[in-house]
């Protein structure tokens, strides 16, 4: 099975949804560089990209990215994702990395739901995020 690992929100909130000059994401990505480690994930400083920002989460000895920018499709819409390691190395440690990357996925939806600020938890059930969406587990508020 194949872990979920994008999950679109919203939020009522004022956050910085960036400019040309720096991207959008800082705050959510702050939240959760807070929320994971509790939760037993070791995650190293945020930093930005061209999309938005991210930063490295460990678990289990396997390092998956977690991403964060708006998502377009909404005024107040985000997407934090989840990226698996890639490459030869990681097919041979698939199974591990399936077990990583759905546990950093659930913590980052605990802390996602768990903050007031963010509503309406959808989950993305493709990897492209084109498909149709479905309830992040009985959060979507």
């Amino acid at each position: 099975m194949t872990p979920r690992t994008h999950l679109e929100f919203r939020t009522s909130a004022k956050l910085d949804r960036g400019t040309n000059e720096r991207r959008g994401g800082r705050e959510v990505i702050a939240t959760l560089a807070e929320g994971l480690p509790p939760l037993g994930i070791v995650v190293c400083e945020p930093v930005e990209e061209d999309w938005g920002w991210c930063l490295f989460a460990t678990t289990n000895g396997v390092r998956p990215m977690v991403g964060c920018g708006p998502y377009e499709e909404y005024d107040d819409g985000w997407l934090v994702f989840v990226e698996p390691p890639r490459g030869l190395r990681a097919w041979f440690k698939r199974d591990s990395i399936t077990a990583a990357t759905t546990k950093i996925a659930a913590a980052m939806r605990d802390v996602i739901a768990g903050d007031g600020r963010f509503h309406h938890l959808r989950w993305w059930t493709d990897p492209a995020g084109l498909g149709p969406t479905e309830p992040a587990d009985g959060h979507d508020r």
